[in-house]
């Protein structure tokens, strides 16, 4: 699995890195594999670096779906649970795993492990790490 997602980002646009609160080491890198953000000039909208490319207009997504290839480099801050801006999202394992916090709209805080082949859904008010 890991070499065939390894090929398919290769057939991507760069991903555009997300990176700690301080900008300083990469949290995760999203390709897009459906849904692309659209830049006004028709490049790809994300440098080699994973930045949005200066000087450009663009959409963060575009349509009401959008199929992204995340790659993790490490675990979320300790201090840093997240919601997300989607009205839903599913999440498909692919390779690897982690273990997800989450408050659930009571604040009652839940813990599951994510592995290869699992799937976990989500819908605000949700605010995980």
């Amino acid at each position: 699995m890991r070499r065939l997602l390894r090929w398919l980002t290769t057939k991507l646009d760069p991903p555009r890195v997300i990176y700690d609160r301080e900008g300083g080491s990469p949290y995760l890198s999203r390709y897009y594999a459906f849904g692309a953000p659209k830049a006004n000039d028709g490049l790809p909208v994300f440098d080699a670096t994973g930045n949005p490319r200066p000087d450009i207009t663009w959409n963060d997504r575009v349509g009401p779906v959008a199929v992204y290839v995340h790659k993790f480099w490490r675990s979320d801050d300790d201090g840093a649970p997240h919601n997300h801006p989607w009205s839903w999202s599913i999440a498909i394992i692919l390779a690897g795993g982690y273990r997800e916090e989450r408050l659930n709209a009571e604040r009652t805080r839940l813990v599951a492990e994510q592995n290869p082949g699992s799937s976990c859904t989500a819908s605000p008010p949700l605010t995980s790490r």
